[in-house]
């Protein structure tokens, strides 16, 4: 008995490579091992050492469920993968950790569909999220929405949904009463693929079972607690349809990023993809600049702030993993901003009184960042740009595109969550910045001591002054918690209150002044006679320093007393 390869969409088109491999779908993937699904049934096959080699320099090499591979059975009975053939769509997702690579969830498929319940109330959010991923994939885009049969109105959810949605079809079906499975039979026909994409929960399991016609994956009721799902699925596997194509299980997606995914977000967000390409500047930010369509549709009402705050979001975090991963790309905008940087600063002292639109001129040949900050409105002509701090794309840690303009003479605290990027934006973005322009502007002979301070990762920083020193106290060992700060300046400040100062007495108001030995003289030679005094001095014990002793008869004189009691002894 053989199987149809040609069910799950094997033709002749596919390139591939001569020798005793046979071809064959991959079905599922644990650790390196592949269920592969041929002509003569499904092997288990480990991966060739040049797939491995391969893998090691691009993660995205590596096989994955969907894949189509070249299956090869050696003479001691082992099977291996010898080759991944070209995919022809593919849904890749940025990993979580620090190196930003792409993992390859599905491939060859034909239909990426974006499942996400009615009940509770559909995330709009993440489906634009997934969305853009789909869209990406080269595969077409379908957004599915399940548990119909929970909610109130199931016409209007799906109505919100194609709102946010433009160009994709949109489905509301229920895997229990088998509602809307005939509109999703022509993505899972013959030779056609159907991958699922949602949260855990959204009931992507019970609608493979119901489109295999059996019990083929595992599900379990979500949590009475919060209405998620468990997590059931923990592989993502690829199932052949009876007398048809095959459907894609995938699990629950906590977390999604987008990697070079521009082409996607702007299908995902064609409604305001077509508005930023009629603004008035090619380089529009679309926050305050004159003349751009995105804030005149925003303020008209007819592009919501919410679809405008996700669209922007998402632009940022694409915007960020670009220069990230290109290297020369972050080299050349680092080395355009640090000559503006330089431009500008010499251009824009406190003392000097240039305004903007005098030096505006001299920015043009830097892609026009200064003159495009004095027509964006945020700079009105004839205002100095020394009375305010001007931050643009802070990136340092945790921080993601970060632009904000702060007020000069004035006290600042940055509040927020643990983790959120304070200190970030404090200590290792706006005062590494001054107290590296403090060491540029000392001579040669004294910045060799100091050594060379490092930039920040940040595009512009303007009206910045210089450093003098600053230290972050710790009373605890938490390493999350900053306790509080202060500078240097302190020290100095209550030195120059007690030299400078003229202290008074607390109780009764008189200026406290030093008296000369001759001044006491005359004090005590003005009492009455018979007027009983003491002469107070502190007795000197074990202290460090050089201290003038008095003569054996004085010392035997002495009375020892206490200040705080009142009492004497002889």
């Amino acid at each position: 008995m053989t199987f149809d390869l040609a069910s799950l969409g094997w033709d002749a088109s596919h390139r591939f490579p001569e020798g005793e491999a046979e071809p064959g779908r991959v079905v599922r993937v644990d650790r390196g091992v592949c269920t592969v699904l041929g002509a003569g049934g499904t092997v288990r096959a480990s991966l060739a050492g040049a797939i491995l080699a391969a893998a090691a320099a691009d993660p995205v090499k590596l096989p994955c469920v969907g894949d189509w591979v070249a299956v090869r059975t050696w003479p001691d009975a082992r099977i291996t993968v010898e080759a991944v053939l070209p995919r022809r769509t593919a849904i890749v997702r940025r990993t979580s950790d620090k190196d930003s690579v792409g993992q390859v969830l599905a491939a060859n498929l034909d239909t990426a569909a974006v499942v996400e319940p009615m009940h509770p109330e559909p995330d709009v959010g993440r489906i634009e999220r997934l969305l853009a991923l789909a869209w990406e994939s080269g595969a077409r885009p379908l957004v599915v929405l399940t548990k119909c049969d929970l909610a109130a109105d199931p016409d209007a959810v799906a109505a919100q949904v194609e709102h946010v949605a433009p160009g994709v079809e949109v489905l509301a079906v229920s895997a229990q009463r088998g509602d809307g499975l005939a509109a999703l039979a022509p993505h899972v026909a013959r030779g056609r693929t159907l991958a699922l994409l949602g949260p855990s929960g959204a009931g992507k399991s019970t609608l493979v079972n119901a489109l295999a016609g059996a019990v083929v994956m595992g599900t379990q009721t979500i949590r009475r607690v919060d209405g998620k799902g468990r997590h059931t699925t923990t592989y993502r596997a690829l199932i052949p349809i009876p007398d048809g194509g095959a459907v894609l299980d995938t699990p629950g997606i906590r977390a999604v990023g987008l990697l070079d995914a521009e082409e996607g977000l702007d299908r995902a967000f064609s409604d305001v993809a077509d508005l930023a390409a009629t603004c008035r500047f090619a380089d529009c930010r679309h926050e305050e600049e004159p003349g751009c369509a995105v804030r005149a549709a925003l303020e008209d009402g007819d592009l919501t702030p919410r679809r405008y705050e996700s669209w922007q979001r998402l632009r940022r975090e694409i915007a960020y993993e670009t220069r990230r991963r290109d290297a020369r790309l972050q080299a050349e905008q680092r080395a355009v901003w640090k000559r503006i940087n330089k431009e500008a600063r010499g251009r824009s002292r406190p003392d000097c009184g240039l305004e903007l639109r005098e030096c505006a001129g001299a920015a043009k040949c830097h892609t026009g960042g200064l003159e495009s900050l004095r027509q964006s409105g945020r700079f009105s002509p004839g205002q100095r740009v020394a009375d305010r701090l001007i931050i643009r794309g802070a990136r340092e840690h945790n921080l993601r595109d970060v632009n904000l303009d702060l007020p000069r003479d004035a006290m600042i605290v940055f509040t927020g969550l643990s983790g959120s990027g304070k200190s970030s934006l404090a200590f290792d973005t706006i005062f590494a910045e001054g107290q590296r322009r403090y060491v540029e502007s000392l001579s040669s002979y004294a910045r060799q001591f100091l050594g060379q301070m490092d930039k920040p990762d940040v595009d512009f920083i303007e009206g910045l002054s210089p450093a003098v020193s600053i230290d972050q106290k710790s009373t605890s060992r938490n390493p999350r918690s900053t306790v509080g700060t202060i500078t240097e300046v302190y020290d100095y400040l209550r030195l120059l209150f007690a030299r400078v100062g003229e202290p008074h007495c607390p109780k009764c108001g008189r200026p406290i002044s030093r008296q000369t030995p001759q001044q006491i003289v005359d004090r005590v030679l003005a009492m009455d006679e018979g007027t009983r005094f003491q002469v107070l001095a502190p007795v000197v014990r074990g202290r460090k320093g050089s201290t003038s002793t008095c003569s054996p008869s004085s010392s035997r004189r002495a009375t020892r007393g206490s200040a705080s009691t009142g009492s004497s002894t002889r």
